[in-house]
């Protein structure tokens, strides 16, 4: 079986001026972080150490970015769309949902 990790995250520019409330989000389950609502980022790179078994290989799997309001409801900033079509570390872009600002870009690796 092939297996997907998401290595780390890294802001560019938060979609908030002060800092993105984010947690991550696949097939509709939020998978990060873990054992708290949301992680406060500012720019620069946070760790994941996250792992999704049994990646199909020659598919497309979509990772939802989410900023966490909590006077509103929550905002999808975009998704990340990763083809797993050959082995090997990789990183990607954002890409943004609506008018946001906000850049990011993902790190992972498939094998």
């Amino acid at each position: 079986m092939h297996s997907l990790k998401l290595i780390s995250l890294q802001c560019h520019v938060s979609d908030e001026s002060d800092l993105d409330e984010i947690y991550l989000k696949h097939d509709g389950n939020k998978i990060w972080p873990q054992n708290e609502k949301y992680k406060r980022i500012d720019p620069g790179s946070v760790s994941l150490n996250v792992s999704i078994p049994d990646a199909q290989k020659d598919s497309i799997l979509e990772i939802e970015l989410w900023d966490y309001d909590t006077l509103s409801r929550n905002d999808k900033l975009g998704n990340f769309s990763l083809q797993l079509d050959e082995y090997g570390k990789y990183q990607t872009e954002l890409k943004r949902h609506g008018n946001t600002p906000a850049s990011y870009s993902l790190e992972w690796e498939y094998y």
